[in-house]
């Protein structure tokens, strides 16, 4: 049977990656590699693809320009065309903080039904991972989460620091805020105790409703979080992310080593998978270590950071799984 290495690019079918064009030459503070350029670089060998970047695609799917990518070369397009005319495939990787063009990335999810081709991870996955409410559902269906709750709207400080938890008997010492929606890389997640007074927070929840509430779980700071990589439902590669903090996102002073997954690991991220509502076919899951137990801390379907760009020795086998993803969607 022909190899990824050895198809011919006639037989294969136009692949889109969604990456940001202006980044691809930047390595960010703290990482070794920029993912997005080796990736793609990777991918160039086997087939032709375009990149295009979500914000230069309108409406009616036109396109302002994109990165013409082959063997041989990579070339700035500036003319005018339309996504359903240069590629069949659509991989949604790089999305850059899309937590400030809300009505802006949600406009582009919905022209996207007009899109002809495959969609590698599909749109309702997608838009239904931009909010935080599956912790809600996972957590009343019986898995182990952070605890979280909903927080209504108009709320003060004073009353959020009565709420209990189902799973802590106590009130906790320490509370978290977060965006229920669009919230990313650790933007919005502040303690409560930083609060200045309650016309602070109040300004808070309003720019940022709906927000949840989470007890701050320490093992995130003496232990960090372990991310779990899955890509058509199968286990990749696991990474652990320290900071020292409470915040834990992509940034230069996050550490990441290489994660040996247990069974008792890989048992629930395989519950997850079993249980989410969307077809998927790349996703991470955020797990958090906690009295002899593992948390739900982050499920990412939307916009998942794969790291191989902070542990090298993971890169290779992964482009390899990546390549038979779509190489499985030629079907």
């Amino acid at each position: 049977m022909p190899t990824s290495r050895n198809r011919t690019n006639n037989k294969m079918k136009k692949l889109g990656i969604i990456a940001n064009i202006n980044s691809l030459d930047q390595i960010p503070e703290g990482d070794k590699i920029n993912y997005m350029k080796f990736i793609i670089d990777q991918i160039r060998q086997t087939r032709e693809i375009v990149v295009i970047d979500w914000r230069d695609i309108n409406q009616n799917l036109e396109i302002k320009k994109h990165l013409k990518c082959d063997k041989e070369r990579i070339i700035l397009q500036e003319n005018k065309s339309n996504l359903n005319e240069i590629c069949d495939l659509l991989f949604i990787k790089n999305l850059g903080k899309i937590s400030k063009e809300k009505e802006k990335f949600l406009t582009f999810l919905k022209s996207l039904n007009n899109f002809k081709g495959k969609t590698i991870n599909p749109l309702e996955s997608i838009k239904n991972n931009l909010s935080k409410q599956y912790i809600l559902d996972f957590q009343e269906n019986g898995f182990s989460t952070i605890p979280t709750l909903d927080v209504k709207y108009p709320s003060t400080m004073k009353e959020l620091k009565k709420l209990k938890f189902k799973s802590h008997k106590d009130i906790p010492a320490n509370l978290v805020v977060k965006p229920k929606i669009f919230g990313e890389q650790g933007v919005g997640v502040i303690k409560l105790s930083d609060f200045k007074n309650e016309e602070e927070f109040k300004e808070y929840h309003k720019k940022n409703h709906p927000i949840i509430i989470q007890p701050l779980m320490e093992e995130i700071k003496t232990k960090g979080e372990n991310s779990f990589i899955f890509i058509e439902n199968e286990f990749i590669h696991s990474v652990n992310k320290f900071t020292g903090k409470f915040k834990i996102n992509c940034n230069g002073k996050t550490v990441y080593t290489k994660h040996k997954a247990t069974k008792e690991e890989l048992k629930l991220c395989n519950k997850i998978i079993e249980a989410w509502q969307d077809k998927i076919n790349y996703m991470r899951i955020d797990l958090i270590p906690h009295k002899g137990k593992n948390l739900i801390s982050e499920i990412e379907t939307a916009n998942p950071a794969f790291y191989i760009e902070n542990v090298l020795e993971l890169k290779d086998s992964f482009i390899k799984k990546l390549e038979t993803l779509f190489l499985n969607f030629e079907n």
